[in-house]
């Protein structure tokens, strides 16, 4: 069982030390060895939906882009708005 709580991030308590302590160590490179780690972390994580839409809007936008950048109408564009697309467009 895990329980959550709040705690002052500048108390003495000795709990918050050791919690302290040991994301130190994580942020080191320094974790446990796999086989002592609980079952429910060998199964893949759920998607976050947020996180696929920001992925797929993040791909679509580098495939425009080479797509754009081979296009015979970037040069023709360029020199009349080098600043193809416009932000706002992009956003979408």
């Amino acid at each position: 069982k895990f329980t959550m709580k709040w705690i002052s991030a500048h108390s003495e308590v000795e709990r918050n030390e050791r919690v302290d302590e040991e994301a130190k160590a994580a942020a080191e490179g320094k974790s446990s060895h796999w086989t002592t780690l609980p079952d429910k972390l060998f199964y893949p994580l759920p998607f976050s939906v947020s996180s696929l839409v920001q992925e797929t809007k993040g791909q679509a936008k580098v495939k425009w882009k080479q797509a754009w950048d081979k296009s015979p109408r970037k040069a023709q564009y360029d020199k009349i708005d080098d600043q193809f697309p416009p932000r706002q467009y992009l956003a979408i």
